[in-house]
């Protein structure tokens, strides 16, 4: 497509103001300052712009005003056949690296948050809560609701307090005994999970539930699909 752009000046205009130009959102919750420009907190159209000269920017939207940070572009010998982006920390905490790549073609530029400078003077504000006794007791309710779900071989109650988005980490055992994670959301989760019925095992405290290959320790619950006492974590 870039090829095809580069000969069509209006194809270029086309995919710099609507297409590529505007992808998508970007909120900032602070200032930004890059190559001697200012980004206020707000939100913003986000994009990438081009030129036939290989010439590449990030530039971010509100309304009609448009300000563009200009990439330092590199040939990457390895190009990826997609358009990826990535805002990378450094060693400085008020530094970071934007970085984007598609094709051949890997670009970057600087960004600072002044406001994360360690010399940044901050506005006095009250202490954050302490973590650990003092956490909402409607975080732990909402986790024992969904292992209480789980425990009465309930998967209308799991789904009830998950987000369908959110994702569940596996680990198990691997062939050579290594520990082997998996990923899924819950929504995928659980639309594989048939009709489970509680089973009996020796030790009602850690019944065991294998999906998938991997089994997990579920208190008071049995998946009957693939049940076996091969291997549990």
């Amino acid at each position: 497509m870039f090829e095809r752009a580069r000969a069509n000046p209006g194809f270029m205009n086309l995919l710099n103001t609507q297409v590529w130009g505007r992808m998508g959102r970007a909120t900032l919750g602070f200032e930004i300052v890059s190559r001697g420009l200012k980004l206020v907190p707000g939100d913003y159209e986000f994009g990438i712009n081009m030129t036939p000269a290989e010439e590449f920017s990030v530039v971010l939207w509100q309304g009609k005003a448009k300000t563009e940070l200009r990439l330092d572009v590199e040939r990457d010998p390895k190009p990826v056949p997609y358009l990826t982006i990535a805002l990378m920390a450094t060693a400085m905490p008020d530094t970071f690296v934007l970085e984007a790549r598609c094709g051949p073609y890997r670009g970057t530029v600087e960004l600072k948050a002044p406001s994360l400078a360690a010399d940044h003077a901050h506005d006095a504000v009250a202490p954050a809560p302490s973590a650990g006794a003092d956490e909402p007791p409607a975080v732990i309710a909402a986790v024992q609701r969904f292992f209480d779900a789980m425990a009465a071989c309930d998967a209308a109650g799991m789904r009830a307090v998950v987000e369908p988005e959110g994702r569940i980490v596996r680990l198990r055992a691997g062939p050579g005994a290594e520990p082997v994670t998996s990923s899924s959301t819950f929504g995928e989760l659980l639309a594989r999970l048939g009709p489970v019925r509680p089973v009996a095992v020796p030790d009602p405290r850690a019944h065991r539930y294998r999906h998938g290959g991997a089994m997990t320790l579920v208190a008071g619950v049995s998946y009957p699909d693939g049940l076996d006492g091969a291997r549990t974590l």
